[in-house]
């Protein structure tokens, strides 16, 4: 099981970065932002390049993931394999092209396929 973190925020000029304390306090960077407000036009771009782009991984294959209650477990459905992330503990089970679609059902529920 992972241990819960400690985060603390830091500020410079306009940035507030949240970051990660390891046991030893020392920070790891892990978000950054400011409080500008932004329109969603401004994420077309990008958005439109996760969505396209034929080198990332998602674009080459399904992938379908989701938490699980209100911790960090999930699951993740890809291609060949369902993984299930329980009490921090990962199980992974292959599955064949004939159970991936009732594999979605179950863990996702209905599908318009």
């Amino acid at each position: 099981m992972v241990a819960p973190a400690d985060y603390s925020f830091a500020t410079a000029r306009d940035w507030i970065t949240l970051q990660e304390l390891d046991p030893r306090g020392l920070a790891r960077r892990v978000y950054r932002f400011t409080l500008e407000p932004r329109s969603l036009a401004s994420f077309d771009s990008q958005s439109t390049r996760l969505q396209t782009d034929p080198t990332l991984k998602w674009t080459q294959a399904p992938v379908v993931t989701r938490l699980l209650g209100n911790g960090a477990d999930r699951v993740t459905l890809l291609v060949d394999r369902v993984r299930v992330r329980q009490d921090g503990v990962w199980d992974e089970q292959l599955i064949g092209p004939d159970e991936w679609e009732p594999t979605l059902r179950e863990w996702f529920g209905p599908t318009i396929f």
